[in-house]
């Protein structure tokens, strides 16, 4: 099942491979045409969201309804639960770190430059997070988010629509 995703994923490990191999510069080059490609991808759907979605501010202070069908805030292990749940997702966004260490032998001055990258890193990649999470929470209720499959796919689906309406799903 499959088959040509499995090839084609294949092909680019192999690709990203003989480049790193190459040399740690052109691998760090190729990563950062990547890594900026995303960004900009994520920034393009931020100023969407707020240049051409019919989105709504009222989203933000819009209560959502818990799964016994409350809008009370949960209390005790309830809300420790809701709050790991929330949190699992975003832990995804900051994970990498801890891998500096496996090539801090080629980092010029690394003492400098290791804590500098990681401030720098993190900085970008909370910037990143939150600009997407509020345009996203522009976009579509929490409810209706709760409920999708795919929140990203949906939301580009709504900024969509909302410049073109006849390209609605």
């Amino acid at each position: 099942q499959d088959f040509g995703v499995k090839i084609l994923t294949a092909i680019i490990i192999l690709l990203l491979t003989a480049i790193n191999y190459r040399g740690v510069a052109l691998g760090g080059k190729v990563q950062l045409v990547f890594t900026t490609l995303k960004v900009a991808a994520l920034g393009f759907i931020v100023l969407c969201a707020f240049a051409i979605g019919n989105g709504s501010f009222a989203n933000f202070s819009t209560d959502s309804i818990n799964t016994n069908g409350s809008s009370a805030i949960p209390q005790g292990w309830d809300l420790l639960s809701a709050i790991v749940m929330a949190l699992s997702g975003a832990f995804w966004a900051y994970d990498g770190w801890n891998n500096i260490t496996y090539i801090a032998g080629e980092v010029k001055n690394p003492s400098k430059n290791i804590p500098k990258a990681l401030f720098i890193g993190m900085m970008i990649i909370i910037t990143v997070y939150v600009l997407i999470n509020v345009a996203y929470l522009y976009i579509m209720p929490v409810q209706s988010m709760a409920s999708s499959q795919l929140v990203a796919v949906d939301i580009t689906k709504l900024i969509i629509t909302s410049l073109n309406p006849s390209l609605a799903y």
